[in-house]
């Protein structure tokens, strides 16, 4: 989430159910044929049944009045939890200052807990969180009145902060102000996590869950350690409503590796994601925002898979290289890759001699691929797009000396995730006289 703000959401937590990871296996036998692939479904795509927050109803609190003065935090009034708080911003006759009311809250619960605050207020009125030291942890914007998940532990203090919008401050603006809190239970995000140093901790075999409070809300989470070397990342991303979601995947040291965007109210699922221990990722909110409804991450560590696609593949500089030599009749390799929306894989074919090269690519069923022929700079030299859903792509008798670049891609809102798609490749020998370079001859089926 942004430094200094995080936010909405209320009404149901999702009980994610821990359903344990069945894993694919992808094996090559060899140049001379395609790989093998058995890939099992992880039942219907569902995330988990909901379930009751324990969340108080707003109807059952009773609010105390406001108590001036309390415009720092060495005069904040005490927040009665579980009695919310009745105010006003007015400043006095004559006054300059824009009024500012705080609030003192003392956690007093004997285990970490997590707190949801609501402002019910109007929208230029400005709520914020700061920690003992008055640092704000979370800040919320013009409307942005609910904050759903605030992490805090026994004893801690921290206080809260209603203000008038610098750029259009109430005239005597009436608020209420309520908090509600619940023992933290294995899944849940802890806010804030809006940064690296902030990010929630993953735990192995428990599922996740958060919410988009605003567009652009990050939600950073960290990977367990002792994960093996070449493990891969599966995810699976419930849908919300109104919102377009978005997954980042970065190294130890923060760089993006690779990027998802997904479709709005859809399901985005990921996977053969490098993962390192201690890797991070971020949950984003790309569009939109659903203070109801939350997020529910499904994630599982797999070993890695044997002649498959090397993630990130998607420029020249990070491209899956592929071995082949020539033979009577077609030295062949082949390599299974995964696809997420939006993702494109590009391969570095290495040819030991000159040659001919045969590509054909072969999606799942229902999924419509695109094959390119790519340039040393990575501009295409040309797109085969005619097979159709389900039917495999050719590009035949390409010349090649030294290397072939090729680009992967599927058509929009199309993806291979429960089954990869296979991409082989064969070198001939040049016949006699043949130069080693030349054009190339497209076949579809």
């Amino acid at each position: 989430m942004r430094a200094g703000r995080w936010l909405p959401a209320l009404g149901l937590l999702l009980c994610l159910a821990c359903a344990c990871s069945r894993r694919p296996h992808v094996a090559v036998s060899g140049d001379g044929g395609p790989a093998v692939v058995v890939v099992e479904r992880r039942g219907d795509g569902a995330l988990g049944a909901k379930a009751a927050a324990s969340w108080t109803p707003r109807a059952t609190i009773e609010y105390v009045e406001e108590r001036e003065p309390d415009d720092d935090l060495g005069r904040a009034q005490p927040f009665e939890h579980p009695r919310g708080i009745h105010g006003r911003l007015s400043s006095p006759p004559g006054s300059f200052r824009a009024d500012v009311d705080v609030y003192q809250r003392v956690v007093n619960t004997e285990v970490r807990s997590l707190v949801r605050i609501e402002l019910t207020a109007p929208p230029e009125v400005i709520l914020e969180v700061l920690d003992r030291n008055g640092e704000t942890l979370v800040r919320g914007g013009g409307g942005e009145h609910v904050f759903p998940n605030l992490a805090v532990s026994p004893g801690e203090t921290w206080f809260l902060r209603v203000r008038g919008d610098r750029k259009a401050g109430p005239a005597g603006a009436e608020y209420r102000l309520a908090m509600s809190a619940r023992a933290l239970a294995p899944g849940d995000e802890e806010e804030p996590n809006d940064a690296a140093r902030r990010a929630t901790a993953l735990q192995r075999g428990v599922d996740y869950t958060g919410y988009f409070g605003w567009p652009h809300d990050d939600d950073w989470l960290k990977l367990p350690d002792g994960l093996a070397a070449g493990s891969t990342l599966r995810l699976e991303l419930s849908p919300v409503e109104g919102v377009v979601p978005a997954v980042r995947l970065r190294d130890l040291s923060g760089s993006l590796l690779l990027e998802a965007r997904g479709i709005r109210a859809e399901e985005l699922r990921l996977r053969n994601l490098p993962a390192s221990s201690g890797g991070l990722f971020v949950v984003r909110a790309d569009a939109g925002r659903n203070v109801d409804v939350p997020w529910q991450l499904r994630w599982s560590i797999e070993p890695p898979l044997e002649g498959a696609e090397i993630e990130p593949n998607h420029t020249l500089l990070t491209a899956t290289r592929i071995d082949v030599q020539p033979a009577e009749g077609g030295g062949r390799a082949t390599v299974a890759g995964f696809l997420w929306p939006g993702d494109v894989d590009v391969y570095r074919v290495r040819a030991t001699a000159p040659g001919l090269l045969d590509v054909e690519v072969q999606p799942p069923d229902g999924v419509d691929l695109r094959l390119e022929s790519l340039d040393a700079v990575g501009v295409s030299r040309g797109r085969i797009d005619k097979g159709g859903p389900g039917k495999a792509e050719r590009l035949a008798r390409l010349p090649v000396s030294g290397e072939a670049l090729l680009r992967v891609s599927a058509r929009a809102g199309d993806t291979a995730f429960d089954a990869p798609y296979q991409l082989s490749v064969s070198l001939s020998p040049l016949p006699p006289g043949a130069a080693p370079d030349g054009g190339a001859t497209v076949v579809n089926p």
